[in-house]
């Protein structure tokens, strides 16, 4: 019952998004153009605007010397916490406030910490909607 109503909500947002955007390109232009810009965060992550509606895609800007993949090492002579798989990492919160002045929705793909550590302060900061799958909310 929770994941058809998270389904739904998501949905929801999505859709909502949709009509906010298109309703913006329907409206009169009076003489301003709002181009759509993209500009990219690093790793995954993307900030789409048009200067009235942001929308933030898998944010991470804190770069957490994070645990390396299977079969893979950490980066020699990398001076930052070392974070382990049973660690819990903080977000670094100035990397975030230096390049993330407003978002008014944050779509998370999915929940690994590259995608997702940055967002419950991006959240928090700018009042976005959080839209991702089931383990988002988690």
């Amino acid at each position: 019952m929770i994941k058809s109503a998270l389904v739904c909500c998501v949905f929801t947002m999505v859709a909502m998004v949709a009509m906010v955007t298109l309703d913006a390109q329907n409206q009169p232009n009076e003489g301003k153009s709002n181009p759509v810009t993209l500009k990219y965060l690093g790793a995954a992550g993307w900030e789409i605007t048009d200067g009235t509606t942001s929308i933030l895609i898998d944010p991470y800007l804190s770069r957490i010397n994070g645990p390396a993949p299977p079969g893979g090492h950490s980066l020699a002579g990398d001076t930052r916490r070392a974070y382990g798989w049973g660690d819990v990492a903080s977000p670094d919160v100035a990397a975030i406030d230096a390049h993330i002045q407003r978002a008014d929705f944050v779509l998370v793909t999915h929940t690994h910490y590259d995608h997702i550590l940055d967002v419950p302060h991006i959240a928090l900061k700018t009042r976005a909607a959080v839209i991702g799958t089931e383990s988002t909310k988690m």
